[in-house]
């Protein structure tokens, strides 16, 4: 059961408290990170959502990219097109972006800015 959540801050303070990346108004699920493993703040995680949007749909519009908190157990599936995601326990990313895993893994961590870069 899902509940949403109003910030990085918020999903931090919970057990399954994950950070949900996606765009085309919910028809791709990017990543899906336990807030727990979240270095990073949330400006980098909106600009990292930036950079996957412009990755996955080349010039659509930044209003159909979306960055939400929510509490879900590991095992639970973020519904969207493309396969939607899964709850892991660790950071889940979109087939599509594995290519840029090391550094989508780093920005959470906060070992660096942004992806490209």
């Amino acid at each position: 059961m899902s509940r949403r959540l109003t910030s990085l801050a918020e999903a931090r303070a919970v057990a399954d408290g994950v950070v949900i990346l996606q765009g085309d108004r919910g028809g791709q699920i990017y990543v899906i990170a336990p807030a727990a493993r979240v270095v990073c703040d949330e400006a980098a995680l909106a600009r990292l959502l930036r950079e996957l949007d412009e990755i996955a749909w080349p010039g659509s519009d930044p209003a159909a990219a979306t960055l939400g908190y929510e509490r879900l157990g590991e095992g639970e599936t973020v519904p969207g097109g493309m396969g939607g995601g899964k709850v892991t326990g660790d950071v889940w990313i979109h087939e599509e972006l594995r290519p840029h895993e090391g550094a989508i893994r780093e920005v959470l961590a906060g070992k660096r800015a942004a992806l490209r870069g």
